[in-house]
């Protein structure tokens, strides 16, 4: 199964927190009330899992979710599995190298 999320990332220095950015194109999804639904689902996965992004580094990105999937009425399941994939992802990515705790 392949992930319905396009992932675009920014490592900007000079950040405080993380900067996350949830998108659904018209072209893919023409309906207002299906595109909403769909970035409500995308918010709430995020919320409910953003601890996983680089937890106790001072690396802070900027993280743009376009969504590519095919799927008009993508189910919450399927949004939550692929984005807790995306945020494990960008940990093994930018992650600290160093396992010990000072």
């Amino acid at each position: 199964m392949s992930t319905p999320f396009g992932l675009f990332i920014d490592l900007i220095v000079t950040l405080k927190n993380h900067q996350v950015l949830f998108s659904v194109p018209k072209k893919r999804v023409r309906s207002a009330v299906e595109r909403n639904a769909l970035k409500r689902k995308m918010r709430e996965a995020y919320r409910l899992h953003k601890h996983f992004l680089l937890p106790g580094t001072e690396v802070y990105l900027s993280v743009a979710y376009l969504y590519i999937g095919r799927d008009r009425s993508c189910s919450y399941n399927m949004i939550e599995k692929s984005l807790v994939g995306t945020l494990h992802y960008l940990n093994a990515l930018y992650g600290s190298k160093d396992d010990t705790v000072l």
